[in-house]
Parts: C-alpha cells; structure tokens; sequence
C-alpha cells in the first residue's frame, strides 16, 4: 500500500497515507482522514455545503456519494440536469385563476388577482354590488348593478351622464302633454298641467266650468247669467238698467231710492266740507286779531343817550328796558 512498507510482517508507515502520491481517494468527490499512519479512510465531500457546486440559482444541491446532483426548484423547468432552471409562466394555463382574475407571473410561481368590482383571493371572486354601499351616482339617478361595475342612469324627467343629472323643462322644450286650454308649470323632474281659469281638469282634457249651473257667478239677482267657454257674462232683465256689466240691475224704484241716497251724500258731504271753510275762517280772523291788538300795546320812549332799548311785549301792556 503507498506509505507504507513492510517491516517482519507488518506495515509501518513512513509518510502520511492522505498525503501519498498518487492520492489514495478521489480528490473529486472524496477528503482522505488518517488518525495515524497505521491507517486512513476517503470520506464523502459535501459540495452543497461547501458551495462546490455549479446547480442554478434556482435549483437544489442535493450531496450524493460520491459527487452532488441538482433538483430545478417548483416552477422551473430543469436543463443540463439542474445547471440551468427556466421559469415556467403559470399564468398561460387558462385555468390557473378565477374567471374574473388576471394572473400575475412570478419567479417560479404565480398569484391571481380579482378583477376591479369582484372581490375574492382570486382563485375566486364574487361580485361585488357598488350600488349597495355609497355610490357615486347624482341623487337624482339610479344606480345599476352590473357585473364587476355599475350604472349610473339618471331617472325620469332628468338628463346627464348619472353621476350629474339636470332637470328637464318640460315646458321650455315642448315635451309635456297638457292639454289645450292650460298651462304647463316645470317642477323638479317632471311638470304640472293648470286649465286656465274658468275651466277645469277632466280625464286629461279642460273643460268648461259652467258658471251659471253651479251658481258661482256674481250675477245680480235681476239679472240672465250666460254662460261661455272659460268665462260667463251677466244680462239684466227686461225693465232694469244695466249697470256695472250685470252685476247690478236696477228697476225705477231702485233707481230712485239710489238717487235720494246719493243726493243725501252728497248734501251730508257738502255739508261737512262748508262748516269746515267756516271753522278754518273764523280762526284765522280771530287770530289775525289778536296780533293786531299785541301791536298796539308796544310803545317806544325815549332813550338815554348811549342807551340801547329792548323792548318787552306784554298784550296790553309796556314795559321798557335801559341798559347801560
């Protein structure tokens, strides 16, 4: 055996059997361990601890004995027996994700995304209903489920793109049915329809109000109510005077008795306005009086030279004031 030599019958070492030339275990995939010279032992070496190997990044050393082999991890496919690992893309298998998903490739592996509107882990997403929590549609719009969105349509008597929606003027644009002889009125998404007066609404039409029957003209008692479309007029009868376009009808007795009554308002009237001329007459007079006699009570003395005078007025009386 190298290293040693035979000496009465038995080997004696003379060098270090592990460092014998040629080696005596593969310096490949085996590390020579003599505890003395008498003896050695070739043990396996761990080239995936070692970091001996040459397996892809993305591949497993597994020690063999003797040498290593290399294991492509999940995901990849294996070349050059595990030297080179090439991802494998899931996400071109159709069926890797949910109907409402989108697959997102990763090294190695994948994951599965639900869609906007669709909640889920991806493998499987449910649809979620926006109308329910608060959408963004105009109050004045309804909101439309839909698979993974919704809709927005703005109601009757409104346009807009559902997340703002006018009114429509019914009126203004033509686009109501009020019938003939009313009057359209717009309201907050829809309108109103008025008969103009003296007229009525009737299963979708106006019609006549008929004044006279229902005894809702101010006709005079004396007097013929006619009726016409929308309206009435008054006519007084034979032997009345017609006044006020039939709304009173006076006969001759009538007619005298509104004349006494006018002519004593009249005469109360004038009566009233002559005592008040005269009132006002006689007041002015004796107040123009009565200055005139304060005027004669004032008489002016002499003064003093260098003396100013200041006169007081009393009615009937004089007083004079020297001030020095």
């Amino acid at each position: 055996m190298p290293g040693l030599t035979r000496e009465r019958d038995k080997c004696v070492a003379k060098v270090d059997p592990c460092k014998a030339k040629p080696p005596v275990c593969n310096p490949k995939t085996e590390r020579c361990v003599s505890e003395n010279w008498e003896s050695y032992e070739c043990l396996d070496i761990n080239e995936c601890d070692n970091h001996q190997h040459d397996c892809d990044v993305n591949a497993n050393c597994i020690n063999a004995n003797p040498g290593y082999k290399c294991q492509c991890k999940p995901g990849f496919k294996e070349y050059n027996n595990g030297r080179q690992c090439v991802d494998l893309n899931e996400c071109s298998n159709k069926f890797s994700c949910a109907k409402h998903a989108k697959c997102i490739n990763v090294p190695g592996s994948y994951k599965c995304e639900c869609n906007s509107g669709y909640s889920g882990d991806g493998k499987y997403c449910n649809d979620e209903n926006e109308c329910k929590s608060s959408s963004k549609c105009s109050v004045d719009a309804i909101c439309k489920n839909k698979a993974g969105s919704f809709e927005c349509v703005c109601k009757e008597g409104y346009y807009g793109n559902g997340k703002i929606c006018k009114d429509i003027n019914e009126c203004s644009r033509n686009k109501n049915n009020c019938p003939v002889h009313s009057k359209c009125h717009n309201t907050p998404g829809s309108y109103t329809c008025k008969c103009r007066e003296g007229l009525r609404f009737e299963t979708g039409h106006c019609a006549d109000l008929d004044e006279c029957k229902t005894n809702s003209h101010n006709c005079d008692e004396n007097a013929l109510c006619i009726n016409f479309v929308g309206s009435y007029k008054c006519r007084c009868k034979a032997g009345f005077e017609h006044l006020k376009n039939g709304r009173l009808c006076l006969n001759e007795e009538r007619m005298s008795k509104s004349s006494s009554t006018l002519i004593i308002t009249v005469a109360v009237s004038v009566s009233l306005f002559l005592l008040i001329v005269m009132s006002w007459f006689l007041y002015y007079h004796q107040r123009r009086n009565i200055e005139h006699a304060d005027g004669e009570g004032i008489e002016e003395r002499e003064t003093p030279p260098g003396a100013q005078t200041v006169f007081m007025f009393k009615p009937r009386a004089q007083q004079v004031a020297y001030m020095e």
